[in-house]
């Protein structure tokens, strides 16, 4: 997992807009990076159809696969893009621990190999 979406200025309008939406449940640790990365999926199939003249192709499946090395755009975690492999190059990680019944994060941290 990311950094904390609490400690990001990229995830201010995110915090807002989804307090402001009333979700019966919060978005956690998960939901910010959820959000890109299904922002994510949407931009490669975007990138699909307009390549396509409007239309998804028949072999859509690979052709949004190869769309996705070409997706950047600013997210709620930051700055989203993806490599020749298609993984994330945000390795910002957290290490969380239950404290009183709820997820805390201790330690964040980018990772290099």
């Amino acid at each position: 997992v990311g950094a904390p979406v609490e400690k990001l200025d990229s995830a201010k309008k995110f915090i807002s807009d989804y307090a402001a939406a009333g979700y019966k449940d919060g978005y956690e640790a998960y939901g910010g990076g959820t959000y890109d990365a299904a922002w994510s999926i949407i931009e490669a199939v975007k990138k699909v159809v307009d390549d396509n003249d409007g239309k998804l192709p028949s072999d859509a499946r690979a052709k949004v696969l190869e769309a996705m090395s070409t997706v950047k755009f600013s997210g709620v975690t930051g700055d989203i893009s993806f490599d020749e492999y298609g993984d994330t190059t945000n390795t910002m990680m957290t290490a969380y621990q239950v404290e009183g019944g709820k997820w805390v994060p201790k330690k964040s941290e980018v990772y290099k190999p």
